[in-house]
């Protein structure tokens, strides 16, 4: 999805973009974010990473509509939104909750290098742990 120029941040630092077609609320993002990330680690971790960011509203100069920002202050909160952006794109790159489905681009100053190994290794891992279709229900010796 690309955004017009009005919601581009002009930052350095790696930052997630979250949109939505629906009335955008912070605290919905984070329930969301943290029920996701639950998926893949612990409660308490995924709710550390999730308070780890910094969200922010971001309006269109028109005032029309408006994103959430979640940017990074420290070096592990820049870790934690490149392996947010890795988790949400095994998800069609979208944060579904209750009340809406947000849409995730990832803005400003990234290692690019490292999100592609990052996104290609959890697809290998999540294709590594599935059965083939007409396997499903038995049981497989790992070596």
């Amino acid at each position: 999805m690309e955004l017009s120029d009005n919601f581009k941040p002009r930052l350095s630092d790696p930052s997630l973009l979250f949109t939505s077609e629906d009335f955008v609320v912070i605290e919905d993002l984070k329930r969301g974010l943290r029920r996701l990330l639950s998926r893949w680690h612990h409660p308490s971790a995924a709710l550390m990473m999730v308070e780890a960011l910094n969200f922010q509203y971001l309006r269109s100069r028109n005032r029309s509509s408006r994103v959430i920002l979640a940017m990074a202050d420290s070096q592990m909160a820049e870790c934690i939104i490149v392996d947010i952006y890795a988790r949400v794109l095994q998800c069609k790159s979208r944060v579904t909750t209750a009340r809406a489905k947000y849409y995730v681009v990832l803005e400003g100053f990234a290692d690019l290098e490292k999100v592609n190994f990052l996104t290609q290794h959890y697809f290998w891992l999540s294709s590594a742990f599935t059965a083939p279709e007409d396997q499903r229900g038995q049981r497989h010796l790992m070596n």
